[in-house]
């Protein structure tokens, strides 16, 4: 991948300093169709997809929510009060 400041020398050696593709790929060391790609495109930046991940915290986050049943809770506590009253 070709970085930001990559991009803009070759950007400037072809469109300001009139430089042949050719020449350019001499000095860079790139292929002559990558200088091309890039330039025929005519973005800033070189652009690429993000894959889709799972954030880091997702299995804990799975692990640390308890399913809540508000009227669990309280029968539960019913029933503790009922067993400890005989």
């Amino acid at each position: 991948m070709i970085g930001m400041g990559f991009l803009s020398v070759i950007r400037r050696l072809a469109l300001r300093d009139k430089m042949p593709v050719r020449e350019i790929a001499r000095r860079t060391g790139l292929s002559r169709n990558t200088i091309k790609k890039y330039l025929r495109e005519g973005a800033v930046e070189p652009k690429f997809k993000t894959p889709k991940r799972p954030s880091k915290l997702a299995p804990t986050r799975i692990g640390c929510q308890p399913d809540f049943d508000p009227d669990a809770e309280v029968t539960q506590k019913v029933a503790d009060n009922e067993a400890n009253a005989c």
